[in-house]
C-alpha cells in the first residue's frame, strides 16, 4: 500500500525548485496530495510556485535541505514527519548534469557530482527507512538522467 486510505499521500521530493521537481510538486499539490519539497533556495520554489495563480500551497512545506550533510537531511525528515504526520512516498530527483571532457574534470568537479548525487540519494533513504519499515509502508523513487545509462560522444 502506497499510502493510508484515510488521507492524502505524502510526498518527500528532493531538488523541488526547478524542473522535473517542481513540476511534480505543482502536479501532487493540483492533485490535493501533501508534500514536503526540499530545495537548497525556499524562495527559490516559493517563487516559482507563486507564479501559479490557481495553485493551493496550503499541503506545502518547503525545507532547505543540503542533502550531503546526513544531520541537514535527518532534520528535514523529521519535520515532515512532524508537520505531514508521516511520509509515504520519498522521490530522489536531485542532481545536477556536468557536461566537460574528462580530462578537464578536476577531482573537485567529480566529487561533487558524487556528493550530491549518490550520497545525497543514500542519506534521503537512511533517513526514511527506518519509519517506513516500521509503519509497514511507503515508497521510494529514484530518478535519474538517461545519461547514467547512454553515453555520447565528446
Amino acid at each position: 500500500m502506497a499510502h493510508r486510505a484515510d488521507r492524502p499521500a505524502t510526498w518527500f521530493v528532493t531538488g523541488a525548485s526547478r524542473g522535473l521537481g517542481l513540476a511534480l510538486v505543482t502536479h501532487l499539490l493540483r492533485d490535493g496530495q501533501r508534500v514536503a519539497a526540499t530545495t537548497r533556495s525556499a524562495d527559490r520554489l516559493l517563487d516559482a510556485l507563486g507564479e501559479l495563480d490557481d495553485l493551493d500551497t496550503s499541503g506545502l512545506l518547503a525545507l532547505e535541505v543540503q542533502l550531503t550533510d546526513e544531520r541537514s537531511v535527518g532534520e528535514a525528515v523529521d519535520r515532515a514527519h512532524a508537520a505531514l504526520g508521516g511520509l509515504d512516498v520519498v522521490v530522489n530527483n536531485a542532481g545536477y548534469g556536468f557536461l566537460g571532457a574528462v580530462e578537464e574534470t578536476s577531482d573537485a568537479d567529480v566529487q561533487g557530482l558524487l556528493d550530491v548525487q549518490v550520497r545525497g540519494t543514500w542519506n534521503v533513504i537512511r533517513a526514511v527507512l527506518p519509519a517506513m519499515r516500521e509503519a509497514g509502508w511507503g515508497r521510494i523513487i529514484n530518478i535519474s538522467s538517461i545519461l547514467g545509462m547512454v553515453t555520447f560522444p565528446g
